[in-house]
């Protein structure tokens, strides 16, 4: 019997993961250079800010990025792995 993953990689062609990791970058770059503003009710009304202020860190929402990339690319059930990261990370999950 062949195995979810492998039967996941073997229909997924490489411009796709390309982009599926882009996608991933994004929303983790972005949830770090946000974070300093996490939890403020603050919004930036400018372009012109730095990207990366004393403060950035991971947060619950980069955590759980991280947990749903670990399950589509290793199978497994989506409790489990949010499950996991989150008792590995659990400094971020506050």
């Amino acid at each position: 019997m062949v195995s979810e993953k492998r039967l996941c990689a073997s229909y997924i062609d490489k411009e796709y993961q390309k982009d599926c990791f882009s996608s991933l970058y994004g929303a983790l770059g972005g949830d770090l250079i946000g974070s300093v503003y996490e939890g403020y009710g603050c919004c930036v009304d400018s372009l012109d800010f730095p990207l990366f202020k004393n403060g950035c860190r991971l947060t619950d929402d980069s955590i759980l990025t991280l947990a749903t990339a670990d399950k589509l690319l290793h199978g497994g059930d989506y409790t489990t792995s949010y499950r996991k990261w989150a008792q590995l990370h659990l400094e971020n999950m506050k």
